[in-house]
């Protein structure tokens, strides 16, 4: 009802209009809002149906439900495995019409050369897409952009998705995770503490004590093993008859690893070497109780060995153990709802900065953190006597510690603190916005530790790991690289009545005079790359030359791009004899006319035939900035292990096919274990 009052009309609203409004719009929202994820649902659909990406070889998407796509083929299958007979099948078809002359389109000339197929393609969960490329020279585009492309605010290629995982994990600010100008910022800040130099003298300083510790616990271990199980000593002649203990690969080089990582890259001793010492005294004990009592107890779980007691090691295990939950969680990305990785992370991110604090304060006081490398009967070096919890300053040994000098080399930590304060004193301290600082703040610094913690121990464990598979695999192999090693470094004398052997340290000065070590680590690499595959997204439509059709190929915006290492590793056009293990491919000398000056400096030629036929460390801009140090390390702890012990296949993995599988890095399935026969 209006109401009219004077000479002028003044009209109220009609109470009944309004709420019948209002209910109308509240309505429509109780329609909409229920419409919305079903209305993304049908444009996820028609983009996924619609994509020009479905040209690229690979799976049709007539066999597979668009929500899931290739997701449980993927996941049931070994490593890389589908997408190698997919692969393979594209090129079998290519090579098939370049014979018969079919699809002149398709095939730029005719050939009766095998064709291989540039790149597949299939769909991933919720209908997103994945491009698998296999030419190095698109390969060679996406990983070596220029820098200045990596640092614009909006590179061409991401990581993107591709590291969902890690950033759920271990946080946003580490070199793995980050893009654009933050990843270019934190890669000048950190690229002087990985100089040769000083990664050299760091892994001298630690490396050479620990694995000495490291192979005197293995030699005890399976010795007592042989004798317990003999009743007695034995000549030589009979150890093959003896049964040998069995080692979980995995489990005993993960420790070294970590121990070396804490040490060179926190000064934070993880103790790590402490649970194979465990592992060696139990079958002594187990000796020592089968003499008093007079049995042999089968069922004794004489291999186990404690988990590292560093809370800070245990956080990092929980957050990176790919469980279901965990996967799921990710994927939608959920992380929020995963209550044990919230626990974890927040346990992490404490003890990390605990570290932070204490080496800020060691270096106030002037004095460094102990090594804390002996052998646990021994003198260790440190600030502190007495085995150490994880912290910085802690040592392993037993004795009175001593300060580290300030001459000592320096943990990449400290390194980074001191670069800190030399960027204060110049006066680019905290007023600077955080793109343009030159230090690390609290929270980018912690996570670049804890990235450092996972990527560099485990992938150096995971490459010595192969290292060993192929060497009981391989005995001719295993025979040259024993010699090649014994001629820089010979055996020590036996000593004492045990068989124990006063055998010398071996420094980076002595590995690198050892041709055969280093082209048979490459060749492990080749065959055996710990990180098999890598991913970047697509930051704008981006198009690449595909050889093998004579077409151009759009990939569009936020297409996921794998490169598969693993198999450009083994790729038969780029690779002579790709699947026979042969270290001397890398010890060939240089023979072409142009390049008579290698021939004169004894330099070898690259065996393959595109340098982005070999990406172990990934190549470009974005290369493994710790490369030099997982080498050198690598080759630290496996020359002294090869000078110790004849490595054989256990006997419980005989005619046994081994699988790959990958999470995250590639590893063995079953597990790889094998047996050790002192030199």
């Amino acid at each position: 009802m209006n109401i009219h009052t004077g000479g002028d009309a003044t009209i109220l609203p009609n109470s009944n209009s309004s709420a019948t409004s209002a209910m109308t719009i509240t309505n429509m929202a109780l329609i909409l809002i229920p419409a919305i994820p079903l209305l993304k649902l049908i444009h996820s659909y028609l983009k996924w149906y619609n994509s020009p990406l479905w040209k690229i070889p690979g799976p049709s998407r007539k066999k597979k439900f668009w929500l899931f796509g290739e997701f449980f083929t993927i996941l049931k299958e070994p490593f890389l495995a589908p997408v190698n007979r997919w692969w393979k099948e594209a090129s079998r078809e290519l090579t098939a019409m370049s014979i018969t002359g079919t699809d002149s389109s398709r095939v730029s000339t005719q050939t009766n050369e095998e064709q291989y197929a540039d790149m597949i393609h299939y769909s991933y969960l919720l209908g997103k897409h994945r491009v698998f490329i296999f030419n190095p020279d698109i390969v060679h585009k996406i990983l070596s952009c220029p820098r200045a492309l990596y640092a614009s605010p909006t590179p061409r290629f991401l990581k993107g998705a591709g590291v969902d995982a890690i950033k759920e994990a271990l946080g946003e600010y580490g070199l793995v995770q980050m893009d654009g100008k933050d990843w270019y910022r934190h890669r000048r800040i950190i690229n002087p503490s990985f100089q040769t130099r000083l990664v050299r003298d760091c892994l001298n300083s630690v490396a050479p004590a620990l694995v000495q510790r490291f192979v005197m616990h293995w030699r005890k271990g399976t010795r007592n093993f042989s004798d317990s199980c003999s009743g007695s000593s034995s000549s030589d002649e009979d150890a093959d008859a003896k049964p040998r203990r069995e080692i979980d690969v995995a489990t005993h080089l993960s420790a070294i690893t970590l121990d070396i990582i804490g040490l060179t890259a926190l000064s934070c001793n993880f103790n790590a070497v402490d649970s194979i010492e465990h592992w060696s005294k139990q079958n002594q004990n187990q000796s020592r109780s089968e003499t008093n009592d007079g049995n042999d107890d089968s069922d004794s779980d004489s291999d186990y060995i404690p988990p590292v007691s560093n809370a800070m090691v245990q956080a990092i295990s929980v957050l990176l153990k790919p469980t279901a939950k965990r996967i799921l969680f990710t994927v939608l990305g959920l992380g929020m709802l995963d209550r044990d990785s919230l626990v974890a992370k927040k346990i992490l991110n404490k003890l990390v900065d605990q570290v932070i604090i204490n080496a800020k304060e060691s270096n106030c006081d002037g004095s460094g953190s102990g090594s804390g490398s002996g052998s646990g009967s021994g003198s260790g070096s440190g600030s502190g006597s007495g085995s150490g919890s994880g912290v910085v300053g802690s040592g392993s040994g037993s004795g009175s510690g001593t300060a580290k000098s300030k001459y000592a080399p320096k943990s990449l930590l400290e390194a980074l603190l001191a670069a800190e304060e030399e960027s204060a004193r110049a006066g680019n301290g905290g007023s600077a916005t955080l793109k343009y600082q030159k230090h690390l703040n609290q929270q980018e610094l912690r996570d670049e530790l804890k990235i450092f913690i996972f990527a560099g121990h485990e992938t150096t464990s995971v490459w010595c790991y192969w290292c060993c598979f192929a060497l009981s695999k391989y005995p001719d192999v295993q025979q040259k690289l024993y010699d090649d090693i014994i001629n820089i470094c010979p055996e020590g004398q036996k000593e004492g009545g045990e068989g124990n052997r006063n055998d010398d340290p071996i420094t980076i000065e002595m590995v690198n005079k050892m041709p055969y070590l280093d082209a048979f680590m490459k060749e492990v690499l080749r065959m055996y790359p710990p990180v098999g595959l890598i991913f970047r997204e697509v930051a704008k439509n981006e198009i690449f030359e595909d050889t093998s059709t004579n077409c151009d190929v759009t990939i569009p915006k936020g297409t996921l791009i794998g490169i598969p290492i693993h198999l450009l590793h083994r790729h038969p056009k780029y690779w002579d004899q790709p699947d026979t293990f042969l270290p001397e491919r890398w010890l060939k000398r240089s023979t072409s006319n142009d390049d008579s000056s290698n021939m004169k400096t004894g330099k070898t030629e690259f065996p393959a035939r595109h340098q982005c036929a070999f990406l172990p460390f990934s190549t470009g801009p974005r290369n493994c900035i710790g490369y030099q140090f997982a080498t050198m390390e690598a080759k630290l702890i496996l020359a002294p292990i090869v000078r110790a012990f004849v490595l054989e296949l256990a006997p419980s993995l005989k005619n046994v096919e081994f699988q790959f599988t990958s999470l995250p890095t590639l590893k063995a399935k079953p597990d790889f274990k094998m047996c050790l026969r002192g030199r």
